[in-house]
């Protein structure tokens, strides 16, 4: 219950409301995995294309890697 009651102040009121409804903690947090996990993959694809579209160019090796590191 502890748990449950922690979870619902993290996330945002309109969201806590969804997942109060849902019983147990369990089903709260499969519902939020599967919400949060679409924006994982969006954000993942993007960064993937980032990195394929990333080139040396004129760049100093190192500002290259640097580069690449951060994405």
């Amino acid at each position: 219950m502890l748990t449950h009651s922690w979870i619902l102040n993290l996330v945002s009121p309109l969201i806590a409301q969804s997942i109060m409804i849902m019983g147990n903690l369990v089903n709260a947090w499969k519902d939020l995995r599967e919400r949060f996990a679409q924006r994982d993959l969006v954000k993942k694809i993007e960064l993937m294309q980032e990195i394929y579209a990333l080139q040396q160019d004129s760049k100093y090796l190192t500002n290259f890697y640097s580069k690449l590191t951060i994405l």
